[in-house]
């Protein structure tokens, strides 16, 4: 296909849709030019000692540094969990991917009501055999985290 061809739309944003979504009442985020939606950390809390993020917007390259924010807080320590609501977020790239795959490797971190951007995301790349997701926050906050494995007697 010659180039003239390709959508003028890129190519990530086609996969991913859904990059018009404003937001509203949100406690940190990044605007990265005029017009240009946000990434937002809409809240932070602790549930049932699970620290709750809810995201929302768009998380690439310019706008990933407030999830990372986020996850770095310092009031989630001494939790069992991190729970990161991502049912509002509208795109992510692997730039989100990469600190949500660091965050698990820090922690247990569980992903609730991931939209379908996500869910694409985790699926295309494979880390959706890595990183849990759950139907709601709830879900994600009373599951149990799995066993470690018991060595078998020497």
């Amino acid at each position: 296909m010659p180039l003239r061809d390709w959508p003028s739309e890129p190519l990530g944003r086609a996969l991913f849709g859904g990059h018009n979504q404003r937001m509203s009442s949100v406690q940190e985020s990044s605007q990265t030019g005029p017009g240009r939606p946000r990434a937002a950390v809409a809240a932070r809390y602790v549930q049932d000692g699970a620290y709750v993020v809810v995201v929302e917007g768009e998380l690439d390259l310019d706008t990933v540094e407030v999830l990372r924010a986020a996850f770095d807080d310092p009031e989630r320590q001494g939790s069992v969990c991190t729970v990161a609501d991502v049912s509002g977020v509208t795109f992510a790239d692997s730039t989100a991917l990469n600190v949500l795959l660091q965050v698990h490797a820090d922690r247990d971190l569980r992903l609730a009501s991931p939209s379908e951007g996500v869910r694409r995301l985790l699926r295309v790349s494979g880390a959706d055999a890595v990183l849990r997701t759950y139907a709601s926050v709830p879900e994600a906050v009373a599951d149990t985290p799995p066993a470690p494995p018991i060595d078998p007697p020497v």
